[in-house]
Parts: structure tokens; C-alpha cells; sequence
């Protein structure tokens, strides 16, 4: 059965912003390239992609605007198998009839570090303003925005790591393996890394709103495959005990397993309620999405949730 949605038109939507028609044929050539957008619920990065798009094709509205509807494939529940990840524990693979890749917009690695939020998650711009401003005192960065459609949507912050930190990183890893020590200097600078992350996601803290709700921080090293480490928390603390060293580098090991088990394009680890980095989902180089236990049974609550409330709306005249 074709599923056909309306993704985005050069109507200005309700933040006040208007896309031309050359992002709508940029958006529709992405889809119909290599590798293809995921289908979310909500904006939760931590639930595994419920689709795929397969197909898109910019058309021209009755108002004379134009709009991009993408065709899209759903997770068959019929179609996902249980397997064993290197570490005994099980989890499910989805198996896509289209097996063209997901997009990973982390892919590639900058020469910066990058931080990015949402521009509707600060009381005013003059706040956003100030917030950037700190980011800038602590050293060289870029600063990207998110684009999200909710009103006022969770705060999220996302740190995406710069080249020079991944090299650090890489390093690390490699002399962990042999048994050598990091010399001091390079020691010195992962751990002014580490607290550069822990500063920003503090500040982060204090400017955002709405205040009574968790903030989703997601620390980024790109590459292939992008590792993704998600905190979901109200209490900036549990920020700076998760982002250690010796905790992050364990993280990496496993993912680094995970890759030689399952080609991965992505892998996502989520901060568990014992406040140990836990394998969540990946994205694989064939186009498949392998999820845990919990997050396939978080994705399948979401979408019954999703379908019940799409059940119980008015139908429009």
C-alpha cells in the first residue's frame, strides 16, 4: 500500500519562516538519492526510525505554492527478527524492502565543535544572545539552529565534536588497546574536552526553557559509524558524572564491536537509570534499523499512541 505525506511547503509556517522552492527540490533529490530520511515520532531521537521515506516529487498547489510529498515505507512488526549483539544481550533487526541507507546528518566531522539548539527554546533573542556569547568565551565553535514544528518543543542540545577532538579520541582508544598511556599533554586536553562539553550543557541548562521539563542533551562523535550518547535529564549533575572519560571510552568499545559485528552507519547509547551509557539503536549500512529490547518496545508504545490519536481527530469537512 502507498503511504503519501505532505513534508513541507513554501507557505510561511507558524514560527514565521518560508522555505523557497529550491529546498523543496533539494529535500525531494536527498530522498530520491543513496540514502534517505528516517521517519520519527515527535522529535524523539531516542526511538529507533518508524519509516523510511523511498520516493519524492515537488508538485505545485491549488494556492499556487508549491509543496514536496515524499512516499514512504513503514516497520513491518511481521518483518523484524530477534538476533544477539556481540554481547549476548538481544535485540531486533528491521528488515526494510528498501535497503538504500538512513541520512546521518553527523557524518561528517568539522573542523569545529558545533552546538546546536532550538531558537524557540529561550525566553527572548536577547537570552539566545547571551547563551551564544558564553559558548564563545570558552573557545572557537559553531553554533547551528534546529528547526523543530512544535510550538514550544523539549530543549535539546546537541554537541557535535570537532575533527582535532575525534583524532584525541581515536588516539585514546588505540593505545587503550595496546596497553600505553596517552602522553600527558594529549591526557591534559581530552580532559579540557570533556569539561568544554560539561561547561556548555550547564549554561545550556540555565538559558532554556520551558523549565519544567527534562532537557535532552546528545553528544555527537561523527565518523563512520557516528556514535550518539542521549541524557535525558533535569539535573545538570548527572550531565557531568555521565561525560567521563573512562565512561565515554567504555561506550566506544562497544560500539566499536557492534561495527565489526553489524556494519553500522549509527549507533546511539542512552543513559540508563543507573547512569551507565546503554546500547539503544543503530543504523545500518544496508538500510536497517537494530533497536534493544527497550527501545523497540518504546518505539511500539509511540506508535500506538500515535495511531490512537489520529484515530480520536475530528475528520475535516
Amino acid at each position: 500500500m502507498k503511504n503519501e505525506r505532505l513534508l513541507a511547503t513554501t507557505h510561511v509556517d507558524g514560527h514565521g519562516m518560508q522555505m523557497s522552492k529550491e529546498v523543496l527540490d533539494q529535500a525531494a533529490a536527498q530522498i530520491n538519492g543513496p540514502i534517505v530520511p528516517g521517519m520519527g515520532i515527535e522529535h524523539d531521537i531516542t526511538i529507533p526510525p518508524i519509516g523510511k521515506f523511498v520516493k519524492a516529487e515537488v508538485r505545485q498547489l491549488p494556492d499556487g505554492e508549491y509543496g514536496v510529498y515524499g512516499e514512504f515505507l513503514l516497520f513491518d512488526p511481521e518483518m523484524t527478527q530477534k538476533i544477539a549483539l556481540p554481547d549476548g544481550e538481544a535485540a531486533f533487526v528491521d528488515v526494510w524492502a528498501d535497503k538504500r541507507p538512513f541520512a546521518d546528518k553527523h557524518e561528517e566531522i568539522p573542523e569545529e565543535i558545533v552546538y546546536s539548539f532550538d531558537p524557540t527554546n529561550f525566553e527572548s533573542q536577547a537570552e539566545m544572545l547571551k547563551f551564544q556569547k558564553e559558548l564563545e568565551d570558552d573557545g572557537p565553535n559553531l553554533q547551528e539552529m534546529l528547526i523543530r514544528k512544535s510550538l514550544i518543543p523539549d530543549p535539546e542540545f546537541i554537541v557535535k565534536l570537532s575533527k582535532h577532538a575525534v583524532e584525541f579520541l581515536i588516539a585514546h582508544q588505540l593505545l587503550k588497546k595496546v596497553g600505553q598511556q596517552l602522553a600527558s599533554d594529549t591526557s591534559n586536553d581530552i580532559a579540557k574536552l570533556y569539561a568544554t562539553i560539561r561547561n556548555a550543557a550547564i549554561k545550556y541548562g540555565k538559558y532554556c526553557i520551558p523549565k519544567n521539563r527534562p532537557i535532552t542533551y546528545v553528544f555527537v562523535i561523527p565518523g563512520t559509524p557516528t556514535i550518539e550518547f542521549v541524557i535525558r535529564t533535569a539535573n545538570s549533575a548527572t550531565v557531568s558524572k555521565a561525560i567521563h572519560n573512562e565512561k565515554i571510552s567504555s561506550a566506544i568499545d562497544d560500539a566499536n564491536r557492534l561495527h565489526e559485528a553489524i556494519t553500522a552507519q549509527k549507533i546511539q547509547f542512552i543513559l540508563n537509570e543507573d547512569e551507565k551509557w546503554t546500547f539503544n539503536y543503530m543504523l545500518t549500512s544496508t538500510g536497517s534499523v537494530v533497536g534493544s529490547e527497550d527501545a523497540v518496545a518504546r518505539r511500539e508504545k509511540a506508535v500506538q499512541i500515535l495511531f490512537r490519536q489520529n484515530q480520536a481527530e475530528p475528520e475535516s469537512d
